[in-house]
């Protein structure tokens, strides 16, 4: 923004300017009025510089001037066409060079879309890696859950689990194949990319080289404004040259250009390619998958038969209840000694947790950083919206003072006979004026930037220092406003030209500093009351839009400012010379029709003077052939000066533009390079932890399965068990009662019996209830060891949920953290090129404000040869400077339009992927929460299983009772 208003100052400056020294000359000068010079042309005005210094009589310089400016407006028509068409040329040139950048910059979006569908893959892979180890995780911990059935195992279940670990490590091996193959073709990918890539800077070197080819075709095409101007014919030989090398370079370039889009559209194939090949190697993974299911659901089946097996051998030794209790009591320590590691790894993992959020915690300290530093961006991008209605207001400001120069031509012939007083006041005001203006842009300029500096150093302040910088920063806007105002005022003193303009000026002034001392203190409340309310808001909204929309934004900006101002300059130049066509030929229609009156006139004087020419003429041819010599030598001398300043500005212009460009380029390319080798590094390091954690997992899902299997066929056998137990029951019972009638019938039969066998029967009774009584307390027992063996595991499996959650937990924190890291640097680079963009941008508005100060000076050594017609050229050249003012606030306008526009879609996409990322999120939540259901349900299971064996074990021991009381009972009859 201070450039912008320097260069809004200098315009103001040098239309004012251009008031004072025409009105100033119109008394010196000594040429005709009625005569009209071209303005744009240096030679030409230095040509009638020389003429004003010539003292002859007002007839005799009228003749000689009229005579040369006729034969120079005749040698400019005739090279005019040439001109023309070389200018033609090198803007086709342009086009189309600008044209192959813009087809370059959209491979490289496309080539960025690619890598983003690539890294989304990538993603989507490792979600689906992480619901994996989920599955995995439940069957693990279903097999937990099934250990207890399964605690002694024989030699040959033995040799068969080893079997199943081999074929586990079969396909591991099989899925580490896949997932070299998978990282050889990510690296192949990377390649073609970085290939993509050389071949875009192939191409910008190329269109580097047509730049410099263009460069050449400029300097030619001035080399040979310069010859012209020594011989038409000589002149018109070197231009029909240059035009036709031109002419060749445009066909040279035209086919190079060709050339790169059929590189690109090669590039933009090949990528397609990359992706199709990238999709077939997600179904070859997808397949691999499901081939690794399959394999362990048939070995689950095969172990489940084998299991059956050792079931059955494990059943026919569970009848030793000593055994059995040993065995349980020597598990039990076990638990404990694993109930102890397990609660070591509990405690490490707690300081891994407490690290990982001291790590989160450094994180979130670097993002509300970096978050402040966006605010500071905001800001400062309300700041340009609030300094670009300001310049609404001065250029509404400018359309007053446009009216009040329509009036310039009523108060001139008033100034005119003040106009030595205020020559003799006007130079050392304008440079006291001069004085007192740079130093308050330059105190301006330095207070924004102590202001800039304040608001990033105290970005992590309270509320209280933002509403400080925010008042200062308020009573800085109001004095621009205030050197803006004294500007204005300055500049209409100017054009009034009236008899009192000291006085008037200094009124202006005071009146100016008046309003702005009131106008300060209402700006700084109201700027107060502003700040106060815009904080409150900003500290209430979100600040997801972080450094990639910053980073976007300034790059696009950047090149759509370099664009639109070299669009602007051509422009400008395009309309400088066509404008100086137009006015070339009006002013030979003019001066030719001047001649005819001048002819005239001289002929009336002639007749008149018939006496006195004699004794004239001799004076007359000397002081004509004088004025020739004098007029020629100017009028190449200040060519040559001319032309060397403007091509050595132009030439060390350009090669500080390339320079710096080229610096740019390098840096990017470097910083590309580094990102994506700590890219590559990144997932070459995620892919070797993600396939040993799918290893492990992949194993604990094979055993789980087969636990899983045969708890499944446990339970079949125990439900067959319990309805031959009930038929068995049944039958017992029938046989009981039989039994029964026949003990009955033996008693009646033998109630002669004797009291010896009849106290026999009693105490064997009693034995047999006794040994009932101890059979029982002993299944009690073996059932209370067998509950407290499952509440053990379900203890232990809990410990391990919670385990592998907060694991999870962990890596997501340090994910998260690495990825935070990941983005520092690129922050950093995304500061560092908006600063060299800035840069980039003072030096080009430098650039063009030297050459409007030279095209001013011109247009004012111009001005100052029209003495009689000051009225209507100033008036043209102020009507002038406002329209180019008013383009440079278009183009000005434009750009913000753009700038807004980019901003919008950036923050649209950001939020499309923030949404992107909570989908994501919630997915993952229902997952976990499944999860969680089939672990409650597949509890409820292993519970009804158990009661279910508790039940068959309390109908085996009643059976067995039975048996033993009916084989005793026919035994003792």
């Amino acid at each position: 923004m201070d450039t912008l208003k320097k260069k809004l100052w200098y315009v103001g400056e040098g239309s004012s300017a251009t008031v004072d020294r025409t009105s100033s000359e119109k008394e010196g000068g000594e040429i005709d009025a009625d005569e009209e010079i071209p303005d744009d042309q240096g030679d030409l005005d230095d040509m009638v510089k020389e003429q004003q210094d010539v003292d002859l009589e007002p007839a005799t310089t009228r003749a000689g001037t009229v005579s040369t400016t006729a034969a120079t407006a005749a040698a400019r028509k005739s090279l005019a066409p040439v001109g023309a068409g070389t200018t033609a040329a090198v803007k086709d040139l342009q086009v189309k060079v600008a044209k192959l950048e813009t087809e370059l910059s959209e491979q490289n979006d496309q080539l960025e879309q690619l890598k983003a569908d690539l890294e989304t893959k990538e993603e989507e892979l490792q979600s689906k890696t992480v619901s994996l180890c989920a599955a995995e995780a439940r069957l693990a911990e279903a097999k937990e859950a099934a250990d207890a059935p399964a605690q002694e195992q024989t030699a040959s279940s033995s040799e068969q689990i080893e079997a199943l670990k081999l074929e586990v490590e079969r396909l591991k091996t099989e899925l580490g194949s896949s997932d070299g193959q998978r990282a050889d073709q990510a690296s192949q990918h990377d390649a073609i990319l970085s290939q993509k890539e050389e071949a875009i800077v192939a191409a910008q070197s190329k269109i580097e080289e047509l730049e410099s080819e263009l460069t050449e075709a400029r300097a030619a095409h001035e080399d040979a404004a310069a010859a012209r101007d020594a011989s038409a014919k000589e002149q018109g030989a070197s231009q029909a040259a240059a035009l036709a090398d031109l002419q060749a370079k445009v066909e040279a370039s035209s086919k190079e250009i060709e050339e790169h889009q059929s590189s690109a559209k090669r590039a933009h194939d090949e990528a397609e390619a990359a992706r199709k090949s990238v999709a077939d190697l997600e179904q070859r993974v997808q397949q691999l998958t499901i081939d690794h299911e399959q394999k362990v659901n048939a070995s689950g089946e095969q172990t489940s038969k084998q299991l059956e097996e050792q079931r059955q051998a494990h059943e026919a030794a569970a009848t030793e209840a000593s055994e059995k209790v040993a065995t349980l009591q020597s598990q039990n320590r076990e638990l404990r000694d694993e109930l102890e590691a397990l609660k070591s790894q509990l405690s490490d993992s707690h300081d891994e947790i407490k690290k990982a959020s001291a790590a989160g915690e450094q994180g979130a300290s670097n993002l509300a950083e970096k978050d402040a530093e966006l605010v500071a961006l905001r800001k400062s991008h309300e700041d340009l919206q609030k300094k670009l209605a300001d310049l609404s207001a001065v250029q509404e400001r400018n359309a007053e003072l446009e009216e009040q120069a329509a009036k310039l031509p009523e108060l001139e012939q008033r100034n005119s006979d003040l106009q030595g007083e205020i020559e003799s006041n006007s130079s050392a005001f304008e440079t006291r004026l001069a004085e007192a203006v740079a130093a308050a842009e330059v105190a301006a300029h330095a207070k924004a930037q102590t202001t800039h500096k304040e608001e990033r150093s105290s970005a992590e302040s309270q509320h209280s220092q933002a509403l400080a910088q925010a008042v200062e920063q308020a009573r800085t806007e109001a004095e621009q406003k205030h050197i803006a105002m004294i500007e204005d005022a300055v500049n209409q003193a100017r054009r009034e030209l009236s008899a009192e303009h000291a006085k008037v000026l200094e009124r202006a002034l005071e009146a100016a500093n008046a309003k702005h001392a009131e106008q300060k203190a209402s700006d700084v409340d109201a700027a107060r009351r502003d700040a106060e309310e815009q904080l409150r808001a900003a500290l209430q909204k979100e600040h997801e839009a972080a450094l990639e929309e910053a980073q976007a934004a300034t790059t696009s900006r950047h090149g759509e400012e370099l664009s639109t101002l070299a669009a602007a300059h051509e422009a400008t130049l395009a309309e400088a010379r066509d404008g100086h066509a137009s006015e070339l030929s009006s002013s030979k229609e003019a001066a030719e029709a001047r001649i005819k009156e001048v002819q005239q006139t001289l002929d009336e004087v002639k007749a008149e003077l018939a006496a006195q020419e004699a004794k004239y003429a001799a004076q007359v041819a000397e002081v004509k052939a004088e004025h020739d010599q004098k007029v020629m030598a100017a009028f190449e001398k200040a060519r040559a000066e001319a032309g060397d300043n403007h091509s050595t500005d132009l030439q060390g212009l350009k090669e500080q533009s390339a320079k710096t460009a080229e610096q740019m380029r390098k840096s990017h390319a470097d910083e590309l390079e580094a990102v994506q080798a700590a890219h590559a590094a990144a997932l070459s390091e995620a892919d070797d932890r993600h396939s040993s954690e799918l290893k492990r997992v992949q194993t604990d899902l094979t055993a789980a399965q087969a636990d899983l299997k045969k708890i499944k066929d446990t339970v079949a056998q125990l439900q067959r068990e319990k309805e031959a137990g009930d038929s068995r029951i049944q039958s017992l019972e029938a046989e009981l009662a039989s039994a029964s009638d026949r003990v009955k019938q033996a008693v009646s039969d033998s109630a002669a019996a004797s009291s010896t066998e009849t106290s026999t029967l009693r105490t064997q009774i009693e034995q047999l209830e006794q040994e009932l009584a101890d059979v029982r307390t002993a299944h009690n027992q073996s059932q209370t060891a067998f509950v407290e063996q499952f509440e053990a595991i379900s203890t232990q499996h809990e410990a391990d949920k919670k385990a592998l959650i907060e694991k999870h937990i962990d890596e997501v924190g340090q994910l998260t953290a690495q990825h935070e890291q990941a983005l520092v640097p690129l922050r950093e680079q995304h500061y560092q090129e908006l600063e060299k963009s800035m840069e980039l941008a003072d030096k080009l508005t430098e650039a063009q404000r030297a050459h409007e100060a030279l095209t001013a000076e011109l247009a004012l050594m111009t001005t100052k040869a029209a003495s009689a017609a000051a009225a209507p050229t100033s008036a043209a050249s102020l009507l002038e400077a406002q329209g180019k003012e008013n383009q440079e606030m278009s183009d000005l306008e434009r750009l913000h339009a753009a700038h807004t526009e980019k901003v919008a879609l950036l923050s649209n996409q950001h939020h499309e992927q923030l949404e992107k990322m909570l989908a994501e999120r919630r997915a993952e939540r229902e997952e976990l929460d499944t999860v969680k259901r089939d672990l409650s349900n597949a509890k409820r299971e292993v519970a009804l299983l158990a009661g279910n064996a508790e039940d068959v074990e309390t109908l085996k021991a009643e059976i067995t009772q039975l048996e033993e009381r009916l084989n005793k009972a026919l035994s003792t009859h």
